[in-house]
């Protein structure tokens, strides 16, 4: 009988987890580390995949050079907060730099 309920229980956690691997491409979007491009691409590939209208991913490579000097500038362990915080952060510094963005 217990056996049944954890068994139960793990078939029924794996089909609620089945749905996010197919988003898992967007995990570099947290901003727990500085993105590599093969992450970024990976989103890319799956966004363009859903849309009609196109990413055009050498822009957003371009992007996340400029990018990616900030982004490594920020030490992430040393900052524990949260992904939205990161991102203002990353906005902010953008704004500061007059970067704009074009994707």
């Amino acid at each position: 009988m217990i056996q049944d309920f954890y068994s139960t229980a793990i078939q029924y956690l794996d089909q609620w987890v089945t749905p996010f691997k197919e988003v898992e491409c967007f995990q570099w979007y947290e901003l727990k580390s500085v993105p590599e491009w093969e992450q970024v691409e990976k989103s890319c590939v799956h966004i363009n995949s859903k849309l009609k209208q196109k990413i055009d991913s050498a822009t957003v490579f371009d992007e996340l050079s400029v990018r990616k000097s900030f982004l490594s500038e920020m030490e992430y362990k040393q900052y524990s907060i949260s992904t939205e915080e990161r991102w203002t952060i990353k906005i902010s510094h953008c704004q500061t730099l007059d970067v704009s963005v074009r994707n």
